[in-house]
């Protein structure tokens, strides 16, 4: 059986999703609340060696700073937004009285505005950063909006990867897939899929034995798509807004 979990339908639906799927994996949930955790995050709880995944979550998280700074944007333009991501990192890996994240906590997270806006912009950036620093990986890749005209790295990131609202890509998702060293399997509904890849369109940048986000395309928008099994008890059809 599966489930499919609807994120805020705007165009950082990618984004906002993709964080949202990252903590699911991370916990062992029964609360529906957890519809929202992130599967990066439940990735670390449920992890056979935990302190590896939190070491691997904290090292992603250096590698950024340094992917950031090395593609030239400020400290004060990124830096608040990853110590709010490493923070939540540090509440699973390390709970204490007054700083432990929990499934409610995660929902919360994502329903206000300023906490989700700022992790959306954090993985845009980062995803902006990873194509700057490698612009030879993904310049032949990227096109106008009209697909009539190449563009460079440096405008393609500028105008539609760094700017909130705007749709993501499979360029952009490779970029992201590489930073965060996770695997993306997306359902596209505008018949844009390779047939011969099954009904998934397969971008592999993480470890290949590790299951990958699994996304729902329908024009304009991103779903997370994930086995019943995988999920909370009683998860069925949950939406963030």
């Amino acid at each position: 059986m599966t489930t499919i979990r609807t994120t805020l339908a705007d165009g950082d639906s990618f984004y906002r999703g993709e964080y949202d799927d990252f903590t699911h994996s991370l916990y062992t949930a029964t609360d529906p609340a957890t519809a929202s955790a992130f599967v990066y995050f439940d990735y670390i709880l449920n992890a056979a060696d935990q302190e590896l995944m939190v070491a691997q979550a904290l090292s992603m998280l250096e590698r950024g700073y340094y992917t950031l700074n090395g593609a030239g944007f400020p400290l004060e333009m990124f830096e608040s937004q990853r110590l709010m991501v490493l923070s939540m990192v540090q509440a699973i890996a390390y709970p204490s009285d007054t700083d432990t994240l929990t499934h409610e906590g995660l929902m919360r997270y994502m329903n206000d505005e300023p906490s989700s806006n700022a992790m959306v912009q954090f993985l845009r950036l980062l995803t902006s950063a990873t194509m700057r620093v490698s612009p030879d990986e993904y310049v032949a890749y990227l096109y106008d909006s009209d697909g009539d005209a190449s563009m460079s790295v440096d405008d393609f990131c500028a105008n539609n990867v760094e700017t909130m609202g705007r749709e993501a890509d499979q360029v952009q998702m490779a970029a992201l897939s590489h930073a965060l060293q996770v695997n993306f399997a997306v359902a596209y509904l505008d018949h844009t899929g390779d047939p011969e890849q099954g009904a998934f369109v397969k971008i592999e940048h993480g470890d290949p034995k590790s299951e990958p986000i699994r996304l729902l395309y329908r024009p304009g928008h991103y779903d997370i798509i994930f086995a019943a099994a995988q999920g909370p008890a009683g998860i069925g059809l949950h939406t963030i807004d």
